[in-house]
């Protein structure tokens, strides 16, 4: 705990960088709040102005909390006392990951009176208030402390990561936490977060003399005469991925309209099998008619063992629910949160219930979820879940789903197993868009100019 509570000054002081910012501390009686006190003790030492409020302090039981609580001058929070008290950030160490029910009395008070102050907060672990995985409460509905963002202790609360979208673009930090070799050895761990080293390396160098016949076939199902664009889009990230050889397969009103926009394409026809050593990617844009249910009817019954199956394909396979064709362990599927909501009869009660109904159809089908969202989820069939670290809003331009399908069909057909071609997809998808963020900001990209980024995100990765 001391160690943590430094780190967290530390983190606040470089956030705030002038020392005359007031900083007001605000601890419950658990371990969070003894977090936040021994993180005022070293905003002291660092220089700072700081007033610390203790709430509940009568069930503060280590002795320790206790003292620093008075080196401090820590006063009881009361809505009576907080009138002006002029500070530039608040710090909500109240409640952390323990939370499992509605705040009450002075926690709700507070809660109540952080949110109406008009002060900054940042939260330590998790804003008080939050408890997201009590699946039987919908997220809409909680009374937590509206902060700009978290100081994660060890890593993110699955809350956060599950319904991101109620904090409203929450911001957060992860304060390292040594845990015992043996521990982290000998424990299943069910929720994971990628992160950038992860994917170091993940595909290597070419060999001298390879060509694009070791590069792995890509055949893009996908396409309408409505939306012939989701096509290109999609094959485009696939070459752009690095997959040697890449078909469409459409229609031949589609084929007119896209000659010449990709001339590294080439087309497959409906009546070719599909190769079994190459990768299917199948949905985006085919469209509801009839004719395009039989087109993705046909198209999975013959499908190689290694699809990305997305966009309509996943609406038809909804629709079809037991009479749709078995699905081959190499697929990975890809919906986002209303795609896959469609597939039950009744929507998640929270996000974590949502998660809970992902890890499920994960390990029923035999293959790789990813549900796509803030921070997305990538389910394995073992149970495991990983979230996703990369990203911000350009990922909800038109056409990035299509970019996303056709970067992990492409790496999957060049070889890598379909848990770590979902996981490594969702992180270069995401940082592509991290980088053209960067440098144009969020407004005005293209999802082609998405698809065009990825070849930076891979030099980054050392290829």
């Amino acid at each position: 705990m001391l160690e943590v509570g430094r780190e967290l000054g530390e983190r606040v002081a470089q956030r705030c960088g002038d020392t005359r910012i007031p900083i007001g501390v605000f601890c419950g009686p658990g371990h969070n709040g003894g977090d936040g006190l021994r993180m005022a003790l070293r905003l002291r030492e660092l220089g700072y102005s700081v007033q610390v409020w203790l709430i509940d302090r009568h069930r503060m039981r280590h002795p320790e909390f206790a003292q620093w609580a008075a080196d401090l001058g820590g006063r009881d929070f009361s809505l009576s006392s907080m009138e002006d008290i002029g500070i530039g950030l608040g710090i909500d160490a109240v409640l952390g990951l323990g939370q499992d029910r509605r705040v009450q009395g002075v926690y709700q008070e507070f809660v109540q009176w952080a949110n109406g102050s008009g002060y900054p907060f940042w939260a330590v672990d998790q804003p008080t208030g939050w408890y997201a995985e009590a699946d039987e409460v919908p997220a809409s509905r909680m009374e937590f402390v509206r902060t700009t963002g978290c100081y994660c202790i060890g890593a993110p609360p699955i809350g956060l990561l599950v319904s991101a979208q109620f904090f409203g673009g929450l911001d957060w930090e992860v304060i390292p936490l040594e845990q015992d070799e043996d521990f982290v050895r000998e424990t299943k761990i069910v929720y994971g977060l990628s992160e950038p080293s992860d994917f170091l390396g993940a595909l290597p160098p070419y060999p001298h003399f390879s060509s694009k016949s070791d590069r792995g076939k890509v055949v893009v199902c996908a396409g309408s005469d409505a939306m012939p664009g989701a096509l290109a889009l999609v094959a485009r990230s696939a070459l752009r991925s690095g997959a040697g050889r890449v078909w469409g397969q459409s229609s031949d009103a589609v084929r007119s309209m896209l000659a010449g926009s990709l001339p590294e394409l080439m087309w497959w026809s409906e009546e070719q099998a599909y190769p079994e050593e190459g990768v299917l990617v199948i949905g985006p844009g085919m469209g509801r008619t009839e004719a395009a249910e039989a087109r993705v009817r046909r198209a999975l019954e013959n499908s190689p063992e290694r699809a990305v199956i997305d966009a309509d394909a996943l609406y038809w396979l909804g629709q079809w629910g037991h009479k749709s064709p078995p699905l081959r362990s190499g697929c990975i599927l890809t919906p986002h949160w209303g795609e896959f909501d469609r597939w039950y009869p009744n929507p998640p009660r929270s996000g974590f219930e949502r998660l809970e109904r992902g890890r499920r159809r994960s390990a029923e089908n035999g293959c790789v979820l990813v549900l796509k969202g803030a921070y997305t989820a990538v389910c394995l069939p073992d149970g495991t879940v990983y979230f996703n670290p990369s990203g911000n809003p350009i990922l909800g331009i038109p056409g990035s789903g299509d970019v996303l399908s056709g970067l992990m069909g492409g790496l999957l057909a060049q070889g890598l197993s379909p848990e770590f071609a979902a996981r490594c997809a969702a992180y270069v998808h995401g940082r592509a868009g991290d980088r053209l963020k960067a440098q144009r900001g969020e407004r005005g990209i293209l999802a082609t100019e998405l698809a065009d980024a990825l070849g930076e995100v891979f030099r980054e990765l050392g290829e």
